[in-house]
């Protein structure tokens, strides 16, 4: 593993992971006090969703370009879960956070 690749995965992870946190913060702070019916549920879910695939752009570095793609492909599929657990994990501490401060 280079330090190049490793530099371009921190920065990808600090760009995804502030807008996900900042988003979720978001739709946390608007059901808090309206508790609106499940819309914002389904937005969270494509959020979630496209919190997976930033996080196989997160972890593409760290894949050699000169694999065959029927090797690469489940290679960062696999791999993008472990950027996508710390963004839940973390993002649901957050989430709780706003909605315990403005309920």
């Amino acid at each position: 593993m280079s330090n190049i690749a490793f530099l371009e995965s921190s920065q990808r992870m600090i760009i995804v992971a502030t807008t996900f946190w900042i988003l979720w913060a978001i739709l946390g702070g608007i059901d808090a006090p309206y508790n609106p019916s499940n819309f914002l549920m389904i937005i969270f879910c494509l959020t979630v969703v496209m919190a997976y695939l930033m996080s196989m752009w997160i972890v593409s570095p760290f894949i050699s370009g000169t694999m065959p793609l029927l090797l690469r492909f489940p290679m960062l599929v696999a791999f993008a879960l472990a950027p996508l657990t710390v963004l839940l994990v973390v993002g649901h501490f957050i989430v709780i956070g706003t909605i315990s401060l403005l309920s």
